[in-house]
């Protein structure tokens, strides 16, 4: 969201590309795999690891654009698939009510604190001042950032839910950035996930 008229966002959109992982004890994970899809500016390209972890080291200063970052998270289903492999399994984001713990947790998407041993954990949901996740469709999310130069690092997670198991409810969960105190450049903190 721009807040300078002078300047725009920056923008990154990406694919997360969940395959579905089938336990013997019932239960249901997946592989997640990112792919970067565009960038505004043009350095804002090749930024984003296939963990999810996004590394804007090095950014050049580009007048015309403002330190705001919109990150644009669409949804691939394209690999998931029933146990035997023979038929496509529908999934999409949550929605707001689709989450059974507890803190400033909207179902689709929220921003990870710390736990006892200063780890990041998506069990630990922290409000973030000047961030915001907005769920636009079952497919798409959008983290907003305008947070200032300096602010602190932070990670985030998203829910994915398969609707024909029961609205099957899983948790993705990858590492973002902060931005460094100087006004022309991003640095990336850690690329570990939460």
């Amino acid at each position: 969201m721009t807040t300078d008229t002078d300047t725009m966002d920056r923008q990154i959109t990406m694919l997360c590309t969940p395959t579905l992982v089938w336990n013997a004890d019932g239960s249901i994970g997946a592989t997640i795999a990112f792919t970067q899809t565009n960038g505004v500016p043009a350095a804002m390209n090749g930024r984003i690891g296939s963990d999810g972890s996004i590394d804007l080291t090095a950014m050049p200063n580009d007048p015309a654009y403002n330190d705001n970052i919109d990150i644009t998270i669409m949804l691939d289903t394209s690999r998931m698939v029933t146990q035997d492999g023979s038929q496509p399994v529908a999934g999409r984001w949550a929605l707001p009510d689709e989450f059974s713990g507890s803190g400033p947790v909207t179902g689709y998407g929220w921003f990870c604190g710390t736990d006892a041993n200063g780890n990041y954990s998506a069990s630990v949901p922290i409000t973030i001042p000047d961030m915001s996740f907005v769920r636009v469709s079952d497919t798409e999310l959008v983290i907003d950032d305008d947070t200032p130069d300096n602010a602190p690092a932070y990670a985030y997670a998203m829910g994915l839910v398969l609707p024909g198991y029961s609205n099957y409810y899983m948790t993705i969960d990858p590492r973002i950035t902060t931005k460094t105190t100087n006004t022309s450049s991003f640095m990336l903190n850690d690329k570990s996930s939460c």
